[in-house]
């Protein structure tokens, strides 16, 4: 069997932008709105110290028909998505919670948009 490790590590920048619309496409249908972005992931500290993988990512912008979520409210809903069903890991960029999906497998990307939008929801008061 293929290593799950080296699979997403070796994932192309165009499966990325796929995969970032879809999950975009995906929140899109649950009334949150995002914004697809080109990112930079880490490898880790262990192995590739400082080692940077291009690819794209989800930000967070907020519910439809609400204001932008603010730099306060996206620390909130950053804790909010680790403490959801399943937990979520973002990283906040700029004042905004961004989704990197290297290591997101297209059958949870339901699950992960289901928990963003309470997530989102509960941090914006919706």
């Amino acid at each position: 069997a293929e290593n799950p490790v080296f699979r997403m590590l070796g994932r192309s920048s165009a499966e990325l932008r796929v995969e970032a619309e879809h999950l975009a496409a995906s929140l899109d249908q649950r009334g949150v709105v995002v914004e697809v972005v080109a990112s930079q992931g880490q490898v880790g500290g262990g192995a590739l110290p400082g080692s940077l993988l291009p690819g794209w990512a989800v930000r967070i912008v907020g519910p439809a028909g609400f204001p932008s979520i603010s730099k306060k409210a996206s620390t909130r809903l950053f804790l909010a998505l680790l403490d959801g069903q399943p937990p979520v890991l973002g990283v906040l960029r700029e004042g905004r919670v961004v989704l990197d999906v290297r290591c997101l497998d297209r059958d949870a990307v339901d699950r992960v948009a289901d928990a963003v939008k309470i997530a989102v929801n509960g941090c914006s008061g919706k």
